[in-house]
């Protein structure tokens, strides 16, 4: 089976990140056998902070991009886990899970076919 390692992003990266932009905790991640590009499907999660002003639909899941030495959106169409599995069990009703006093974190989850370093920008 193949691992994936996941560590602080590159200093590239975190140089080139908008403070201001940045809702999740940037990752760098790879695999232990690295697979092609384009050859797989992997669904990322991340903890997001999001603003009171802000909404999931406002957030992209990006990727560092070594060549451009920029961010760049990999994934517009962000998702909570509780619209996924709302999506594949439609017939069954879901508790909305939200605690009283909870904050404005949520899990945000995007789609990519590759690992680099990854982060959830606004």
């Amino acid at each position: 089976s193949n691992q994936l390692i996941v560590q602080p992003p590159s200093q590239n990266a975190l140089d080139a990140i908008d403070q201001e932009d940045i809702r999740s905790q940037p990752v760098d991640l790879s695999l232990a056998a690295p697979l092609k590009k384009g050859t797989f499907k992997a669904t990322l999660c991340f903890e997001c902070f999001i603003q009171d002003n802000e909404d999931i639909k406002d957030l992209c899941l990006a990727f560092y991009d070594e060549e451009d030495h920029e961010w760049k959106c990999e994934d517009e169409k962000l998702n909570s886990p509780e619209s996924l599995i709302k999506e594949k069990i439609k017939n069954k009703k879901m508790n909305n899970l939200q605690e009283e006093g909870q904050s404005q974190n949520q899990i945000c989850c995007g789609q990519t076919n590759h690992f680099t370093n990854f982060a959830v920008l606004l």
